[in-house]
């Protein structure tokens, strides 16, 4: 075994010597590295923010911005995703603000210690309904953590595809038209 490493050692210094960056890593440091390059990808897309509605998201996507932006407490960049219809019934994002935050169905939503989005039922092609589990703030979010109180929320999102107006930025958006705790 002493052998194999110093043997190892000589011609990896070898081929460094000769100006080749050809050393390749045990296997066991390619899982590590490769494993830590997917957990980091996983953590940035998991906290990346999308504050705006956009043809280009999804109904996951949009679902995930939202939860994100609540996630992190920042109601109103959440709120930029509620559809025409939603803000007729909820007013503006201020009472919006008040509704999320006091109403103790929907205060498990923000500063969350963590969301999934457990489910994606299409209705035609244009509505959708997700389901979305959601891990109130003051619990564990470590895989093996003692089991905590969980909610379930429905999200019901529509196609934008009525235009409002020239130009209108939400035609073919994604968009929340409510939300309802189970």
């Amino acid at each position: 075994m002493v052998e194999d490493r110093a043997s190892r050692a000589a011609a990896t210094r070898a081929k460094l010597a000769a100006g080749t960056n050809a050393v390749m890593p045990s296997k066991r440091t390619a899982l590590f590295a490769t494993s830590t390059l997917m957990w980091a990808i996983t953590l940035h897309c998991a906290t990346a923010l999308v504050v705006s509605p956009s043809p280009s998201l999804s109904p996951v996507d949009v679902v995930t911005s939202q939860m994100t932006a609540l996630q992190k407490g920042d109601v109103r960049a959440a709120f930029e995703f509620a559809s025409p219809a939603n803000r007729v019934n909820t007013g503006p994002w201020q009472n919006f603000e008040m509704m999320v935050r006091q109403t103790p169905a929907y205060s498990p939503l923000v500063q969350c210690s963590s969301f999934e989005i457990v489910g994606a039922l299409p209705f035609g092609d244009e509505r959708m309904r997700c389901r979305v589990r959601v891990k109130p703030a003051g619990s564990s979010s470590a895989p093996f953590a003692v089991a905590d109180p969980v909610c379930i929320f429905n999200w019901s999102l529509s196609k934008q595809t009525t235009k409002r107006w020239p130009d209108d930025p939400l035609l073919g958006c994604w968009m929340v038209d409510g939300v309802m705790p189970e």
